[in-house]
């Protein structure tokens, strides 16, 4: 019972990361800056200039999401083996 709470919690983490992933811009790649474009008052133009930020993308975060969906799985799969062995009288 304790495999299969922990494997459940593990994979609604797992989910957590991805809509973190795909709220954040679903970006492929982990970006450390982003473009901001700043307007001029006094004349109008735009310049664009590079905020300072961290976006995880997936190349971080899907191994993440990925090595706690493979250790889920494995939790669950022992978990139900030991369901099915025969308990000794």
């Amino acid at each position: 019972m304790v495999k299969k709470t922990i494997a459940y919690v593990m994979i609604l983490v797992a989910v957590g990361i991805g809509i973190y992933w795909y709220s954040s811009g679903a970006n492929i790649y982990t970006l450390t800056s982003v473009p901001v474009e700043v307007k001029d008052e006094l004349f109008g133009t735009t310049e664009t200039h590079w905020e300072e930020t961290y976006r995880p993308g997936l190349d971080v975060l899907g191994p993440a999401m990925g090595g706690l969906i493979l250790i889920a799985s494995v939790l669950l799969w022992l978990a139900r083996r030991d369901g099915r062995r025969p308990q000794p009288e």
